[in-house]
């Protein structure tokens, strides 16, 4: 045990080290409190407390189970603004504006007048504006209905025969079963939608700590030469590499850790956790079956954030176990965890992004492999992709043990 804590000090007493965990901790408070694709939502906005409390306010006003009476509900709610005459513009400027939309647009006269919401006054769009997104919510149901039947349909085309039969049925009975059995809850969620936010980058942020401290954990001793010393000590090559690993497990759990920590206090003090009970499905790019609130699902996102933190350090350890010099463990590292977040034109393929769930940096990323949808199929038998993700993650890290201990005590057999 005292060798492991040893080598911990050595990883962490390095001045590197502490330069990119304050470099990227730096870009992990400008990225949640200065940056977002909401700016009237970032710290920096200058209305942002107003802004986030009417938001605030304004979903918990409508907070409840997407039911079909609450559906009919915000309908009947958003029809009573369209025609109230208090929230309507006079009867000249609604002339005007079926002018400008037919003149100058080309668009249908009838068409025109059948659109209400452009014969607002500012006072009556303001109040339509809060039922944007409610109304939206009110399509969950339907919206998962509608991609039930693209997949199923996009399954049996790919695939003709029994295996498409297969996976199509499959795939309508875990959308069925999802529809009938969740009870989608509508709230304010802002703050877990900003942690799985932060998620996404941690491979700039985690794993570059990451990949600092461990690149240079073996390949450092043979440019030091220091590890035919290291191995010929007492149990040397029975337990140097292993501990040496246990010790950038170590690092790497805690580079994970304080940043997890950092970000969980930042966001929530900031955003509040109210919301877990909120669905997290948004069917652009949140589309999979998981019958999960926000909180659930945020949950998730942090416990894959870790397992992918730990896999990517063990691939880091095992390269650099089989690499001399630290700089080209260092590059290997940078390689393996950056490519996958750079777009080439093959990245639009879906069966290109499958293969990139296996990898490191997008189990990183937390929610990024539960997002989509996919079925493996094996010897008549369907399984979601991402179950299969995680147990080769797992598998991975644990097979890579031997092999790293395996090349660092064969470099010093060969010499």
């Amino acid at each position: 045990m005292r060798y492991i804590w040893f080598e911990v000090k050595k990883m962490i007493g390095t001045p590197l080290v502490w330069i990119v965990l304050a470099v990227v901790i730096a870009l992990d408070i400008f990225s949640i409190l200065l940056a977002g694709n909401q700016s009237k939502y970032i710290v920096a906005s200058p209305d942002f407390k107003t802004e986030l409390q009417d938001l605030k306010e304004q979903r918990t006003h409508f907070a409840g189970a997407i039911t079909p009476d609450w559906i009919e509900l915000r309908q009947q709610e958003e029809e009573a603004i369209l025609h109230d005459p208090q929230y309507r513009v006079s009867e000249e400027e609604a002339e005007k504006i079926v002018e400008t939309q037919v003149r100058q647009y080309g668009y249908d006269e009838e068409r025109v007048r059948e659109r209400l919401f452009l014969f607002l006054n500012e006072r009556g769009m303001a109040e339509y504006d809060k039922y944007e997104d409610v109304l939206v919510a009110s399509n969950f149901y339907s919206n998962a209905k509608r991609f039930r039947d693209h997949m199923a349909e996009y399954y049996q085309n790919a695939y003709p025969g029994k295996k498409g039969e297969t996976l199509a049925a499959d795939t309508r009975k875990r959308y069925d079963d999802f529809i009938g059995e969740y009870i989608a809850m509508y709230n304010y969620d802002y703050g877990y939608k900003k942690v799985r936010t932060i998620l996404a980058t941690y491979p700039y942020t985690v794993g570059a700590v990451i990949l600092i401290a461990l690149a240079p954990l073996f390949s450092s001793e043979y440019t030091r030469k220091t590890d035919a010393l290291l191995l010929s000590s007492k149990d040397g090559k029975k337990n140097l590499a292993y501990n040496k690993m246990k010790a950038g497990l170590i690092v790497a759990v805690a580079a994970w850790g304080i940043m997890t920590i950092f970000n969980l206090l930042i966001i929530f003090s900031t955003y509040g956790l109210t919301g877990w009970e909120a669905y997290w499905q948004n069917w652009l790019l949140d589309v999979a079956p998981f019958p999960w609130s926000q909180g659930q699902a945020t949950v998730v996102a942090i416990v894959t954030s870790l397992l992918g933190s730990l896999f990517f350090a063990q691939i880091v350890m095992l390269v650099s176990s089989m690499s001399k010099n630290q700089f080209v463990s260092l590059f290997v590292g940078a390689v393996l965890l950056l490519f996958p977040m750079i777009d080439f034109a093959f990245t639009n393929s879906n069966t290109i992004n499958m293969v990139y769930n296996f990898l490191p940096t997008r189990m990183m990323m937390g929610m990024k492999i539960w997002q989509g949808y996919g079925l493996f199929y094996v010897a008549g038998f369907t399984f979601p992709c991402q179950y299969a993700a995680v147990a080769f993650a797992v598998i991975v890290s644990v097979a890579v043990c031997p092999l790293t201990k395996h090349f660092f005590t064969r470099r010093q057999i060969g010499n």
